[in-house]
């Protein structure tokens, strides 16, 4: 609807064209706490000091986040913490983090 009326007025002219439409999404680095807060339950990939982890965000606070990766609970300063990115998932977990699963 808000391209009809420049399509309507050949502002685009006779030449097909494609619109593309992103978001600041999935790929954003988590680089603050409220990031962190709103990453929860969500599956990350980050670093602890050196150490490359992948988990599930389980909490966030002020000072740092708790991740359950590979079935332990693991805590960590945001000081010690790189920025975290999301994983895309296709399928909801089928088990609660900290579960084995099934």
């Amino acid at each position: 609807a808000a391209l009809d009326a420049a399509e309507a007025d050949s502002a685009f002219g006779q030449t097909a064209y494609t619109l593309e439409v992103s978001s600041p999404g999935v790929d954003r680095p988590l680089t603050e706490p409220r990031h962190w807060r709103r990453a929860a339950g969500r599956l990350v990939r980050t670093r602890i000091g050196d150490t490359p982890v992948e988990g599930r965000v389980l909490a966030a606070d002020a000072s740092g986040v708790m991740l359950d990766v590979a079935g332990t609970q693991r805590r960590a300063a945001f000081a010690d913490l790189g920025a975290g990115v999301i994983q895309v998932e296709f399928a909801p977990p089928t088990h609660q983090p900290g579960e084995d699963a099934p």
